[in-house]
């Protein structure tokens, strides 16, 4: 009897120190409780420039924490932002581009990421992209 007086005692502890911590963490707009992303669409007048731009303003960048990791899309979205605002590109958009310190990889990784893969992004892989994102998020 005692011990089932002891574990309610302790589990109405427990549920006020979490709705403590709940009220704590939501004053103070803390991000430490994960809420559903925000979903951001393409309207008509946009340019996938400017959708990229919006998806990607308040992106931390992705940490590289293993020497060949594969490319996250957020990595390969802001490359593909970078570089849209060149007229040709060349090594030096690449080097620039790193400089920036975006996306946490070397020159020579980026340079054939893009060469390799996003050259050959076109119109209908971009919509396919936008649709993915506004579906997902990023």
């Amino acid at each position: 009897m005692s011990e089932s007086i002891e574990f309610e005692n302790l589990a109405k502890s427990l549920s006020q120190i979490v709705s403590s911590l709940t009220d704590y963490i939501s004053k103070k707009n803390n991000n430490l409780i994960q809420q559903e992303p925000v979903r951001i669409k393409k309207t008509a007048d946009m340019t996938y420039h400017d959708f990229l731009e919006k998806i990607l303003s308040n992106k931390q960048p992705v940490e590289v924490t293993a020497k060949k990791q594969s490319y996250r899309l957020q990595e390969d979205l802001e490359l593909l932002l970078d570089l849209s605002s060149y007229g040709a590109i060349t090594s030096k958009c690449f080097e620039e581009i790193l400089g920036k310190k975006k996306i946490n990889r070397t020159y020579e990784s980026i340079r054939s990421r893009y060469s390799d893969h996003l050259s050959k992004i076109g119109e209908p892989e971009m919509k396919k992209i936008v649709s993915w994102i506004e579906r997902e998020g990023v």
